[in-house]
């Protein structure tokens, strides 16, 4: 699954949605799919119930489709320069588009080029806490490199309001003490997040989680614990880091036993209580979920740290987004599911299917319709 973060996470902080209590503005989901050897954005804005549910309505809810020039690696979307609106940002090999409401692909802002020329393996878009700045975390490599070689891996972090590139980080080498039993062309980034002051991210070697914090505000920059310039040696921990993220102002790692937030010299107290292998969060809400498991835990800071289960279908989610007006999204198949992730009132939820079949769907965003 593609670890996609929108602007949804901190408006629900900022507006306080209660998912169904409240009304929002009208939103249109985006699903990327594949039909007969085309790629496609399809945007659904007018859904209902599946089949099953009395108030069914045999409408079509796919609104808008349009063709794309490549295979995306990923949807994501992030707020407008004049925060009126969402835009949405399809990544490609070598480049991330921007594209309005309507599915049009926009000249300004342009079109990001990936750095180096290098490809895109995956990206996020993360709310900077301190003004509420979209940032742009990204994992390139070399094109067209061999499954077992990230020699080429890099981090690229770039601001997406100021329109400035943070940083290029590349793979840092493994320490000397481990070089000759594990090259580092063998090492790949497996976790990554990043806000407007500090990129976190983790390695795996023979057996032992490594967690690195670089400060993206020194020249050159400069890795923690010890302040050395990349490339640095992580912080080896105690059991593997299966991802790193945002929550309340700070870094946070998903562990074999729960969630922790990342302190200095220490685990700090554990925020969930949960095997969770993919991490979701902002400075108000934090999701931790197994892909391929049947549910996923929600934390709110707002409600006081509230934990509720979310229960998904068999099989989990394939990809998961959040919108601004309190609702988790995700695919199942050749499904769409909304479950009600702000409403906090009740201890678990339910989610519900939408309908609409798509064909291969692979990635999903959301929109702000006018």
């Amino acid at each position: 699954m593609n670890k996609l973060l929108t602007a949804a996470l901190l408006m629900l902080g900022l507006t306080g949605c209660t998912g169904t209590q409240e009304p929002a503005e009208p939103l249109g989901i985006v699903v990327s799919v594949n039909e007969d050897g085309t790629d496609r954005l399809k945007r659904i804005s007018n859904l209902r119930l599946d089949p099953e549910s009395e108030l069914y309505d045999p409408a079509n809810p796919i609104d808008l489709s349009v063709d794309l020039p490549a295979p995306p690696v990923g949807l994501a979307n992030t707020p407008s320069n004049d925060r009126l609106t969402t835009l949405l940002l399809v990544g490609f090999a070598q480049q991330l588009v921007f594209y309005d409401a309507n599915l049009k692909p926009l000249a300004s802002p342009h079109p990001l080029t990936v750095p180096d020329g290098k490809c895109l393996e995956s990206f996020q878009v993360t709310l900077d806490t301190s003004g509420g700045n979209p940032v742009l975390s990204a994992l390139i490599d070399n094109c067209g490199a061999a499954p077992n070689d990230f020699s080429g891996q890099a981090l690229w972090v770039y601001a997406l309001a100021e329109n400035r590139q943070l940083a290029v980080v590349n793979n840092p080498a493994p320490d000397s003490a481990i070089a000759p039993y594990q090259p580092p062309s063998n090492v790949s980034v497996y976790g990554y997040t990043a806000s407007r002051n500090r990129l976190f991210f983790t390695q795996q070697r023979l057996g032992t989680s490594y967690l690195y914090e670089v400060n993206l505000n020194t020249t050159p920059l400069t890795c923690r614990p010890n302040g050395e310039t990349l490339p640095c040696f992580g912080q080896p921990l105690n059991g593997r880091i299966y991802d790193v993220g945002l929550y309340a102002n700070g870094g946070v790692m998903a562990l074999e036993d729960g969630v922790y937030p990342i302190a200095e010299g220490s685990q700090g107290t554990r925020l969930l209580e949960a095997p969770v292998r993919q991490l979701l969060g902002s400075p108000t809400l934090l999701i931790g979920y197994v892909p391929n498991n049947s549910r996923f835990r929600l934390l709110s800071a707002q409600a006081t740290g509230s934990i509720r289960d979310v229960y998904l279908y068999e099989g989990g989610a394939r990809d998961l987004t959040i919108s601004s007006d309190g609702y988790a999204w995700f695919l199942n198949g050749s499904a769409l599911y909304r479950a009600d992730v702000a409403g906090v009132r009740e201890d678990i939820t339910a989610p519900t299917p939408m309908s609409v079949s798509l064909s291969n769907p692979r990635f999903l965003s959301w929109v702000q319709l006018d």
